[in-house]
């Protein structure tokens, strides 16, 4: 089975789930279900983008399927780990196919994704643009293998990327596969945004929650994939990153370190009590770049989900800088005295509401340049009233 490959994925896994850095509580309930045979038959894994859970999932799929598992840990020789031999028993990480896709040679292990409307028979599929995940696909690829008889042994797996996209739909032909699971069936959604699962489906499942990285985590990380860049500059996409090694991922892969210099500057110079007039534009120019890009990278990509993504990143960039600084200012406070403490974080706070209330203009479909201009003037007026 093949996945289509993630831009900003990390997906290097250890065949007992310890190589995963910064998820020591999901990896430890994980392994402990394994160990004692005690398993779910279906988990949301749900928590930030980028943090690992896709590559927690494959991991905890591949244990589930082994055919001599101990503590919790694939064997490494059995036919099911022969057939994921690469990525499991050398940790060497998922080879790409000629197409540049993840390739998983294994019968059992089901990878459910927005990308399997490419390959799908009928054209209005395939001409699906790739912004959800369609009954189709979730029909083919989900329902009916889940009903089919395992090939190498008495186990298969099926884990859904994004499954957040699956409409309302599609959640709802899922829910009979969750009431009345094929003995030996595993399911895991993976989704960065759980509340989008309908509640009939969260009910169903067993939840796993997955934690931001550390900041030196992934300072650690990039400094490793881009050694010539300058400690500021780490420090810069690290903010970006916000505890995810997925956004950092791409903001190498989409060269954002020009970008964050760009923002940064302004948003220091806004700091600082200088108006930015121009600061709206370079934003609306920066995600829409950002998302020509993207779109050109990936056949069939949609570009407002591009464009989403490009807003993520930026209200990631924008209001993760306050909350650090939040954070670092919040132990010095004064309980004592309330109202210099709220003079003291206004500017900050104002920074997270202006952003929370972007996002919602602009996925209100307002203009992407008037919603970027409206924002660089909430943004200072915060700073002038924390001056």
């Amino acid at each position: 089975m093949n996945l289509p490959s993630h831009a900003g994925a990390v997906l290097l896994y250890n065949r007992d789930m310890d190589g995963l850095i910064g998820q020591p509580v999901a990896v430890d309930l994980l392994k402990r279900q394994l160990a004692s045979g005690r398993l779910h038959h279906a988990y949301i894994f749900h928590g930030p983008s980028g943090v690992g859970k896709m590559t927690c999932a494959l991991a905890f799929a591949a244990a589930w399927l082994c055919q001599d598992r101990a503590d919790g840990m694939a064997c490494g020789r059995c036919a099911s780990c022969a057939s994921l031999a690469d990525p499991i028993r050398n940790a060497s990480g998922i080879p790409l196919d000629e197409e540049g896709l993840i390739s998983l040679n294994h019968p059992d292990l089901h990878l459910v994704t927005k990308e399997l409307a490419r390959y799908h028979k009928e054209k209005r599929i395939r001409d699906h643009k790739l912004s959800n995940i369609p009954v189709d696909v979730v029909r083919e690829h989900l329902i009916q293998q889940a009903s089919m008889t395992p090939t190498l042994g008495a186990r298969k797996a099926f884990i859904v990327d994004e499954a957040e996209l699956m409409q309302a739909e599609s959640q709802n032909a899922i829910l009979k596969t969750l009431e009345e699971p094929t003995p030996g069936t595993l399911l895991i959604l993976v989704t960065a945004v759980e509340d989008r699962l309908l509640p009939t489906v969260r009910s169903r499942c067993q939840r796993i929650a997955f934690v931001p990285l550390t900041d030196a985590d992934v300072r650690d990380y990039i400094a490793g994939e881009a050694p010539d860049l300058s400690a500021a500059r780490v420090d810069r996409l690290a903010e970006l990153a916000d505890g995810s090694f997925g956004r950092a991922r791409i903001a190498l892969d989409y060269n954002l370190v020009d970008w964050v210099d760009a923002i940064g500057d302004g948003l220091e110079q806004i700091d600082q009590g200088r108006a930015q007039p121009e600061l709206g534009a370079m934003i609306h120019q920066s995600i829409d770049d950002f998302a020509a890009e993207w779109v050109k990278k990936h056949a069939g990509a949609s570009k407002l989900a591009a464009n989403r993504l490009g807003l993520n990143l930026m209200a990631t960039l924008i209001a993760g800088r306050a909350r650090r600084r939040l954070m670092e200012v919040a132990p010095t406070l004064d309980a004592d005295d309330p109202i210099d403490a709220d003079a003291q974080v206004a500017g900050m706070l104002g920074t997270i509401d202006a952003v929370e209330y972007w996002t919602g203009l602009v996925r209100s479909n307002v203009n992407l340049t008037l919603a970027c201009d409206h924002l660089v003037m909430r943004l200072e007026r915060s700073a002038v009233a924390s001056a």
